[in-house]
């Protein structure tokens, strides 16, 4: 149960051009925006926030927004190099997972802006899950910078009638 959260789905990256530099420092790391979402994204802020609750077997999406990573060029190609861990935290407090999301040290495209970065994960409500307010924990590392950000979100699961 521990390792929950394993990439269902891609990192997408919408990054961008910059000036060529050979090293561009981040400025102030930071997560602009993390929710849960009703659909998969297919490009930069393409989400339907949910509030309330959430049922037993609801799909639903994590997505998050992030900012100011560090940026090394190498060969006229930029580079970042950035870890992203989840943590879930149960009703009652307890780390009901956690875990390594991604690891990602590679190339940014070329065309886009590096200030539109956004990472999404597909999660369920599994049968059985205790009712009561979840936390969601997520921290970004950039480990060119040596710097990290972190934010939560809350949801909420509905408790279920047996028949």
């Amino acid at each position: 149960m521990r390792k929950l959260f394993i990439p269902l789905l891609s990192l997408v990256m919408l990054l961008g051009a910059c000036r060529t530099l050979q090293h561009r420092s981040a400025k102030g790391l930071d997560i602009v925006k993390l929710l849960i979402s009703d659909h998969v994204p297919t490009e930069y802020q393409d989400y339907t926030e949910i509030r309330g609750s959430l049922d037993y077997g609801t799909r639903f999406v994590v997505y998050m927004e992030f900012q100011g990573m560090d940026v090394r060029e190498d060969a006229g190609v930029r580079y970042i190099w950035i870890i992203i861990e989840g943590e879930l935290i149960g009703p009652q407090g307890s780390v009901l997972s956690e875990g390594e999301m991604i690891n990602y040290n590679g190339p940014l495209q070329p065309d886009k802006d590096t200030n539109e970065m956004y990472f999404y994960q597909g999660l369920v409500i599994p049968k059985g899950i205790e009712p009561g307010t979840y936390t969601i924990i997520i921290t970004v590392r950039d480990l060119y910078a040596d710097a990290s950000a972190t934010k939560s979100v809350t949801f909420n699961v509905k408790a279920t009638k047996e028949c």
